[in-house]
């Protein structure tokens, strides 16, 4: 092969090579873009359903009942209650944390809440009704105490309609409002989708950051 067809073979060569470099390289720029993209708007929707200012004496107060109520710890507290005796500590629970939250709860009952639901908030007209699961309170006493504080916080979500005594934002009201009769709580477990769609909605994005901040020290 002459000097002149080879040359021409290795510039080839080169091209093909830098224009896959290229091309990947700019195909890492992109991706690199999109992620950017993405941290922000996650950045952006994260920034939405923060707690509020007003949150902080509601989450302070529902940590001191805890620590009173649960200590040194809540598996330590049950380990040897059977299910009467662990339902009448949980109701204990969701009667103080209620007080330290200042919602009214209508009634609260314990049972058999169905595959995939731990706990369940409702509201009858201006009366709000709990219900946490059996199974729950049985195998998994901290989650329990985490779903009391979570299904305690879509009972003041509902009641800051009616009666805002803790003086939310009227933004946070309205992200809340415009959710309320379009939840998909119903269908949550019909599949991993609407399963995500649950969890992502406003009222059980907010519900859970109250819940978390609320428990995040207790043992």
């Amino acid at each position: 092969m002459d000097p002149i067809t080879i040359g021409a073979i290795i510039a080839l060569g080169l091209t093909a090579v830098g224009s896959y470099i290229y091309r990947k390289c700019r195909a890492e720029q992109r991706k690199t873009a999109e992620i950017e993209v993405l941290s922000q708007a996650l950045e952006r929707y994260a920034s939405q359903v923060a707690l509020e200012e007003v949150d902080r004496p509601i989450v302070e107060a529902v940590r001191c009942t805890l620590a009173r109520i649960c200590s040194p710890s809540v598996e330590e507290k049950v380990k040897d209650m059977d299910l009467a005796a662990r339902r009448h500590f949980f109701a204990v629970i969701v009667r103080d944390v209620s007080r330290a939250m200042d919602v009214d709860i209508k009634s609260l009952s314990f049972g058999d809440l169905g595959y995939g639901h731990l706990g369940c908030c409702r509201n009858e007209g201006f009366d709000i009704h709990l219900e946490i699961a059996d199974a729950l309170i049985m195998a998994d006493p901290r989650r329990a105490v985490a779903t009391i504080c979570h299904e305690l916080r879509h009972a003041q979500q509902f009641t800051s309609f009616i009666d805002d005594k803790w003086g939310f934002s009227e933004r946070r009201k309205a992200q809340w409002m415009s959710e309320y009769a379009a939840t998909v709580s119903e269908h949550a477990t019909e599949s991993e989708a609407m399963f995500f769609a649950y969890r992502c909605q406003m009222l059980e994005l907010d519900a859970n950051n109250f819940a978390s901040a609320a428990t995040k020290n207790i043992a």
